[in-house]
């Protein structure tokens, strides 16, 4: 196997394993009860997003899907205990 494919093959097995690492630790389970659903909503309403569609859970996160304020859609990951913003789409 040529340097370059070595090389490769070892960074994409790096990349992977970090990426799976930040999903793991986005939202780690610290043993704080979560918000509830209403609580989200209104959490979010607050933040100026006013037409939230779905709300549901991926890596332990809290996943909102909805329309802002402008009618532009939006995909935010919330800590499911505090409703900090873990990222936005």
């Amino acid at each position: 196997m040529s340097r370059l494919m070595t090389f490769v093959l070892a960074f994409s097995v790096v990349l992977g394993l970090g990426w799976q690492a930040f999903a793991a630790d986005a939202c780690p389970a610290d043993g704080k009860p979560a918000l509830s659903e209403a609580q989200i909503r209104a959490f979010l309403t607050d933040a100026g997003y006013t037409d939230i569609r779905s709300l549901g859970t991926e890596d332990g996160c809290v996943e909102a899907k909805g329309l802002d304020a402008k009618g532009e859609r939006f995909e935010v990951y919330l800590k499911p205990a505090t409703g900090e913003f873990v990222t936005l789409h």
